[in-house]
């Protein structure tokens, strides 16, 4: 029996997001052509959120440090949501990413969630408070170390002309 090719999802984390009406984009960071994997997502919480609260702006600036994924990420999962990981039922991901802007002049970020029975999404206000329930969807950086001898793949981040493109590259070491 042939071996079934396992489908390759590729979101385009630079096109436009999709904007709720009345709304704005205040910031989007873009981030090349994503091969989806789960391992290749981690949740962050800052140290603040695991032992209470933290304001969203101040997180908004910690996560500048990170690779925050957008709100491509969120819609392209809620439109196929067999590749959402499990764990993540229980929790309200952000998307980070992508900040709106509101028609009076509040800043939200977007975020995942599991709604008793299906995945969706909503929105969280920047002037509210962020807990151990709100991680932030981030790119893992990579702590996978190669063994000689072996084929293995590599992950790549590359900028070219101010666009940022990842991939993966197959190694014989």
């Amino acid at each position: 029996m042939p071996k079934q090719k396992k489908e390759k999802h590729i979101i385009n984390c630079d096109k436009a997001p999709f904007v709720p009406e009345g709304w704005s984009v205040e910031d989007h960071q873009k981030g090349g052509q994503l091969l989806w994997s789960p391992a290749k997502v981690a949740l962050f919480l800052a140290d603040a959120q695991k032992t209470g609260r933290i304001g969203g702006h101040d997180l908004r600036k910690i996560l500048g440090s990170h690779r925050v994924l957008n709100a491509n990420v969120l819609d392209y999962l809620l439109a196929n949501p067999s590749l959402i990981p499990e764990e993540w039922k229980g929790k309200y991901v952000y998307f980070w990413g992508t900040i709106y802007r509101d028609r009076d002049g509040s800043l939200y970020v977007r975020y995942l969630c599991w709604d008793g029975g299906r995945w969706s999404w909503n929105y969280y206000w920047l002037g509210n408070d962020w807990c151990s329930t709100n991680p932030a969807a981030v790119l893992a950086r990579s702590s996978k170390k190669l063994k000689p001898s072996h084929l293995d793949t590599l992950s790549l981040e590359v900028k070219i002309n101010g666009k940022v493109y990842f991939g993966e590259v197959k190694l014989k070491v």
